[in-house]
């Protein structure tokens, strides 16, 4: 939650309801539609439809026909197996119909990006913008939060806080803490490469996520070269590293 938000929330229904929903009774003079997904695509035409002086920006932050193709093939399914309109029906609104979200970035007035590889995804003649994620600097965090932090967690004085239970085998004593919702299949995996030295917290407030950053020895974050992650800025770094803790990716 931002603390001095210089914004009004309000839903898609609630905008195309009243277009005009801002202090001086005006419509939008930008659109900046935050990735092309079928959800918001609606809501933007449906927008611009009302008020269609306004200018369209779209942003990209994610290889968006990989993962609708990740979606269809965990059920063994293929795009190319499925018509536009059926492929709108398979989906959910969270994702992107590929040739309506290409159609929809050519009509842009301009798209920005979050990394210099989505460049390859974006039309050719587009006007486009490198937008660098945001930070919040987090106030210094003392050593006494800190010490207080590692014991809430169980941590002892001689081990270091990273991961896995291969490390202890080898004699180097190391616990895995982690935050954040877990699907039940990582339970699994966890356990296999944790064991007991894996301290799973679940959702934490965000207040406590610049404590826990500046408790651990080292960060970790997970994943390797495909195309999910060729394309995208992993969400936790710009913390990491703003945290000056050693960052493994």
């Amino acid at each position: 939650m931002l603390p001095k938000a210089l914004f009004r929330v309000a839903t898609f229904a609630e905008v195309l309801s009243d277009p005009r929903a801002f202090p001086n009774r005006q419509g939008a003079d930008v659109v900046h539609a935050w990735t092309p997904r079928e959800n918001v695509r609606k809501f933007a035409m449906g927008y611009l439809t009302a008020q269609p002086r306004a200018r369209l920006v779209i942003h990209l932050e994610d290889n968006e026909e990989h993962l609708t193709d990740a979606f269809l093939k965990r059920d063994g399914r293929a795009a190319a197996n499925f018509t536009e309109f059926e492929l709108a029906a398979q989906l959910p609104p969270n994702l992107s119909v590929p040739l309506r979200a290409r159609h929809f970035l050519t009509i842009a007035h301009g798209i920005t990006h979050i990394t210099n590889k989505l460049r390859e995804l974006i039309p050719a003649k587009a006007k486009m913008h490198l937008l660098l994620p945001g930070l919040e600097e987090s106030e210094a965090i003392s050593a006494e939060e800190i010490e207080t932090e590692r014991r809430s967690i169980g941590h002892t004085d001689h081990e270091k806080l990273v991961a896995v239970r291969l490390l202890n085998e080898a004699g180097c004593a190391t616990r895995l803490v982690r935050t954040g919702h877990q699907p039940a299949e990582y339970q699994q995996i966890l356990a296999e490469v944790g064991g007991d030295f894996v301290n799973d917290l679940g959702f934490v407030a965000k207040s406590r996520l610049s404590r826990l950053l500046a408790a651990a020895d080292v960060l970790v974050q997970p994943g390797a070269a495909d195309p999910f992650n060729d394309y995208r800025l992993p969400s936790k770094l710009p913390e990491f590293l703003w945290s000056g803790r050693p960052t493994v990716l």
